[in-house]
């Protein structure tokens, strides 16, 4: 432990009316602490000390003491006690306080007094304002000394109390201290500690020095910088990356984009000071990472949408650092499909809030969609979703989109296939006719029933959806070139009915079918294996004159047809046989000698006004009704029986006039006398299939 020693070289007081005038003494003048009256009264004491060594300015301080004479007089006997204070601090008297514990320099009793501070007020160190008085002394600074006195005998006449310093020799200040040096420490200001900070902006760091060691206290605790350099990583890293930071200076800012993104940066400063001693800060760590992106989806939700038109969708964003997402993606998909199968919509596109789509883009049905957006580190967040099992969806009112695969063979009666997942019904055009529909959702193939001329051919296919819209159509287009060495020969026998009979000639024998055409339009098939050379058939369902040709068709999808030939079937009177086959029965006579018939047709139209017309509109059904009423009679037994066992049966009636009625016979009324049976009935026609297949096998 060592001590160094601070003369007293200048005095002085303050002016109670001027307080921060301070004014030269000498040692004969009395400065008045008191009065004749009941109140005490203050004087400050200005003493400045000799300047503390610099070569001492980073030991640590222990203590002080001062060492001052005082010589006073008070004019009243009755002034109990006179005491002084120490001030602490810079000479402010407006700023500075008090050391709270007074020194007792004279007893009650005495007009005079003569007192010595000596090492008896010695500040030991256990309160810091004693150390800031040290270290206030050790930079060059004064001090006050404060003295009142007390009295409690206020009936007496009080006079003034005066004090001067009685001997300026012995008016100093010691400082002790021992020989240990307090070094600095170099401490965190500012800078990313926590949290997100954007690489993409300069992002700025600071420091300061304080002491090493809170506990020690120096003349000089102000430390200044010679050199520092800021130290960065990746917490992945193995070593860190230095920024030199020259002279003084307590900062410096890092460039934009200087630190790399979406990682974990690690960062710390090491200061020299200019005595030489080297610290550092704590290894403080901050997020280049950005937050989650978020996209919330807006509409279509659970709406009913026009797939004619355009469809927007709609959408906001966030993150949750607040930053504003950089791109987003938009996918959609058919419950149908599979989590592989999400056709896309917008691929890491810019950061808009809404899209739109073209017309006709989705399929009819529920539309599923998803929404995901990108933060700055360009980094998914995740697919907005009602729950983790469910998609934001909207219902599309639509047109199924066009048949797929559409393709046909180039035969005369070729195969037509397509492909579709939208379809409850299907249309099929050849050459701009509408040749076959149907409602069905599984049946993607049909054979052309009527074979193509040779040629090229167009073929259309379009679907319907379940809300009743058609696609537009595909089409392709085939040429078919019929190639066979066959000939045929159709004859006929033309009576009531028509007999026909067809001879092959010659050529391949892997026939497959025959076709009966009357009028164009086919009336009978037979498929068969059999190797013949000629067949049958009889068309018993028409009167009057018809043409009539027929075609074999072979396994390569090739064909050959017979000559045309016309006949005229026709009946003088009613005949009746069964519907499938059978005698034709004679019912030209009834109990009026010839008989008659008489026939009901009828349609049924819906009637509905319409605003603006006159008159209302009509809509014909596609239903018909038609009904032939006869009579006839029998003179044997043996026939009219054979009539009454077609009684509830498919029959087919011809009369004249060429009228020809397909159904049930129905007996209306029978008669019966000595010498006939009469019967008077109905024949209401049904719907029968315009095509016969003959004895097919396979």
């Amino acid at each position: 432990m060592a001590t160094v020693q601070l003369n007293a070289t200048a005095y002085g007081y303050v002016d109670e009316a001027n307080p921060n005038t301070h004014y030269s003494v000498t040692l004969s003048s009395m400065y008045r602490i008191g009065d004749i009256t009941h109140s005490s009264r203050d004087k400050q004491f200005l003493i400045q000390f000799g300047a503390f060594p610099s070569s001492l300015k980073r030991k640590n301080l222990t203590g002080i003491k001062i060492n001052m004479h005082l010589k006073g007089v008070a004019e009243s006997y009755r002034a109990d006690t006179l005491y002084w204070y120490v001030l602490n601090g810079s000479f402010n008297p407006n700023t500075v306080t008090w050391n709270n514990k007074p020194k007792d320099l004279y007893g009650a009793g005495g007009r005079s007094f003569y007192g010595i501070v000596n090492e008896a007020d010695y500040f030991v160190p256990q309160n810091s304002e004693r150390y800031d008085l040290a270290q206030g002394i050790a930079h060059g600074n004064s001090i006050r000394i404060r003295m009142t006195g007390s009295w409690t005998n206020e009936n007496r006449e009080l006079m003034d109390i005066r004090a001067l310093l009685s001997n300026n020799a012995n008016t100093y200040a010691v400082i002790t201290y021992d020989d240990t040096n307090v070094t600095s420490q170099i401490e965190y200001r500012s800078g990313p500690q926590s949290g997100y900070s954007n690489p993409r902006n300069s992002i700025s760091f600071s420091w300061a020095y304080q002491k090493a060691n809170n506990s020690l206290h120096s003349a000089d605790e102000n430390f200044t910088q010679s050199s520092a350099v800021l130290y960065w990583k990746k917490s992945t890293d193995s070593n860190y990356t230095a920024i030199q930071v020259s002279g003084s200076s307590l900062s410096v800012t890092v460039p934009a984009n200087t630190f790399p993104t979406a990682s974990t940066i690690q960062w710390y400063v090491k200061g020299t000071d200019t005595d030489g001693t080297t610290t550092q800060t704590t290894v403080y760590s901050f997020s280049t990472a950005a937050g989650t992106a978020y996209a919330y989806p807006q509409s279509p939700i659970n709406t009913v949408e026009d797939g004619s038109s355009n469809i927007t969708f709609q959408w906001s964003l966030g993150s949750s650092d607040g930053q504003t997402p950089t791109a987003v993606d938009l996918w959609w998909k058919l419950p149908s499909e599979s989590q592989s199968s999400w056709h896309t919509l917008i691929d890491h596109g810019s950061a808009v809030t809404s899209f739109v789509t073209r017309a006709n883009l989705f399929p009819a049905g529920e539309i599923q969609w998803l929404l995901r957006a990108y933060n700055v580190d360009d980094v998914a967040g995740p697919w907005a979703r009602p729950s983790s099992s469910t998609y934001y969806s909207f219902i599309c009112v639509a047109a199924p989109q066009p048949v797929q695969g559409l393709s046909a063979t180039s035969v005369p009666r070729p195969t037509i296939s397509w492909q579709s997942s939208e379809q409850k019904a299907y249309e099929i055009s050849i050459d701009g006719v509408v040749v076959k529909k149907a409602f069905s959702e599984s049946v993607n193939s049909w054979v052309v029933q009527e074979p193509l001329d040779d040629g090229d051919h167009v073929i259309s296919v379009r679907v319907q959806g379940q809300y009743g819209l058609w696609s537009r159509p595909s089409t392709v287009t085939i040429s078919v070139q019929n190639m066979t060495t066959n000939t045929l020969t159709l004859s006929g026998v033309f009576g009531i009915d028509a007999s026909l009979t067809l001879i092959r000639n010659n050529g391949e024998s892997n026939f497959t079918v025959m076709h009966i055409y009357r009028d164009g339009v086919r009336i009978a098939q037979k498929r068969t294996s059999e190797q013949v050379t000629f067949m049958n058939f009889v068309d018993r369902s028409v009167l009057g004159t018809h043409s009539y040709y027929a075609e074999l068709w072979f396994s390569d999808g090739n064909y050959v047809r017979s000559n045309t030939i016309t006949g005229t079937m026709k009946v003088d009177y009613a005949m009746i046989a069964l519907a499938d086959g059978g005698e034709w029965i004679d019912i030209g006579i009834s109990e009026m000698s010839a008989s008659h018939e008489t026939f009901s047709a009828n349609t049924n139209p819906a009637y509905y006004h319409v605003l603006g017309a006159e008159y209302p509109q009509a809509e014909l059904s596609m239903f018909k009704e038609f009904t032939g009423n006869y009579n006839c009679a029998f003179k044997d037994h043996v026939t009219a029986a054979q009539f009454e066992s077609m009684f509830g049966k498919a029959v087919i009636l011809k009369s004249r006039w060429n009228n020809v009625v397909t159904g049930i016979l129905t007996p209306v009324q029978k008669k019966a006398t000595l010498f006939y049976v009469s019967y008077v009935f109905a024949v209401q026609q049904i719907h029968t299939e315009k095509l016969v297949y003959i004895n097919e096998t396979t």
